[in-house]
């Protein structure tokens, strides 16, 4: 029986980091993995090979958001465990194994997440990243408060580093649609439907390279509508408690507030790329 499955979506220049991503994957150990490339609609041949393991892709027939093309991996997850890469990234030895065995250690847990090392891939150089900050360790021992903490930041890493419940994220809707804050609405809806682990053991290299999504700007129109959509989503939600859900137009009124600080944190991350 595989354990998990990784979901890699990929396109474009990013087919270019695919094998490295791919070579960490294999390297992983004590666990059996499936390996699911997204092929999301890329102008370059996606052509995955790695050493021993068998890849399988799954071609879109047409470009869409990272969110919807993990999505469209998730729906094809089998195995109880899954893990979303990023194509760009690397996975670190034995963290599947780590994360897979503490989520059969506690059942009612819903993701198991490690910490992440920015990479210069030019020096070779790492240092510890500073997402979550320390005080969310401690926080994410405690499901409510967690949870509502989510609410005003994405604190909930869901990518290369972590390994999620697969039917709990189904559950909570999978990922947001686009390239924006898709993983921040998915973290909210998991953290009402169980505890969560965060630990400090490195279990990811995060490429430092101009380009990556993560580092384009982006508006406060931009921001207000995702976490617009976050809150439509918290409020059809069965596992979110209905005090909770009566809290969500004052919540409201503090995203437009993270909106604009998110909007100038986006910007000065934008002009440093620049420079």
């Amino acid at each position: 029986m595989i354990d998990l499955t990784v979901v890699i979506p990929v396109w474009d220049r990013y087919v270019a980091f695919l094998h490295d991503c791919l070579e960490s994957v294999a390297r992983q150990n004590g666990v059996r993995l499936r390996v699911l490339v997204v092929d999301n609609a890329s102008g370059v041949a996606v052509a995955p090979a790695t050493a021993g393991r068998a890849v399988d892709v799954l071609p879109l027939e047409g470009r869409v958001g990272v969110g919807e093309a993990r999505n469209a991996g998730l729906a094809c997850v089998e195995t109880p465990f899954t893990c979303f890469m990023d194509a760009d990234d690397r996975v670190l030895p034995g963290t599947f194994a780590f994360c897979v065995e503490r989520l059969q250690r506690r059942p009612n847990i819903v993701a198991c997440t490690t910490a992440s090392l920015a990479w210069d891939p030019v020096t070779g150089t790492t240092s510890p990243m500073e997402w979550p900050r320390g005080h969310v360790y401690r926080l994410s021992g405690r499901r409510l408060p967690f949870a509502l903490y989510t609410l005003g930041r994405c604190a909930l890493p869901l990518t290369t580093r972590t390994v999620v419940r697969t039917e709990a994220v189904r559950a909570a809707g999978g990922f947001g649609d686009g390239n924006l804050a898709e993983d921040w609405s998915l973290g909210a809806a998991l953290a009402f439907r169980g505890p969560v682990e965060l630990h400090r053991r490195p279990g990811h290299l995060y490429r430092q390279h101009d380009g990556s999504l993560l580092r384009r700007a982006h508006s406060k129109e931009d921001y207000d509508e995702v976490l617009a959509s976050l809150r439509r989503r918290l409020r059809r939600d069965e596992a979110v408690p209905g005090w909770v859900k009566g809290c969500l137009p004052a919540i409201g009124l503090l995203h437009r507030v993270k909106s604009r600080v998110l909007e100038r944190a986006s910007l000065d991350a934008y002009r440093t790329e620049s420079a």
